[in-house]
């Protein structure tokens, strides 16, 4: 993670990963695939990758519509025990971000949640003109 390209590789791989686990609870076998996809990327990637991946992911849910959050945080934590299994400890996952760990996690909420909002703001400013406009209207006489 040491480069800014490195670092948007890897805000890519994080992405499809947090993009993925919408589907996580839709059946049995696509929460193992899930998992096992978490997983996998873990055991192939540096400690610090999977530390902001478990960090992401339990800071920002992606859950399909009609996902209860216990069912959601129950799963980060069989993920949790994955990555414990995998040789990582509970402190070093909870551990406060380095200053290039966070880098990345500031990339992906650009690049991910930041598009988001920024879409939000602007119907929530188009609804407001609409409003406006139909009560301005409504007032004359």
């Amino acid at each position: 993670m040491d480069t800014r390209k490195k670092r948007a590789l890897l805000v890519e791989k994080l992405s499809r990963l947090h993009s993925s686990m919408a589907s996580f609870n839709r059946s049995d076998e696509s929460y193992d695939q899930c998992l096992k996809r978490l997983t996998v990327f873990a055991e192939n990637s540096d400690a610090e990758s999977a530390k902001v991946l478990y960090r992401i992911l339990y800071a920002l849910p992606n859950v399909s519509k009609g996902t209860k959050r216990e069912t959601y945080f129950s799963f980060i934590e069989n993920f949790n025990s994955e990555l414990i299994e995998l040789g990582f400890s509970a402190d070093e996952l909870e551990e406060d971000l380095t200053p290039n760990e966070q880098e990345v996690v500031d990339l992906f909420v650009d690049e991910n949640i930041g598009k988001n909002l920024k879409l939000v703001e602007y119907l929530i400013q188009l609804f407001l003109q609409k409003v406006r406009k139909h009560l301005w209207v409504n007032l004359e006489f």
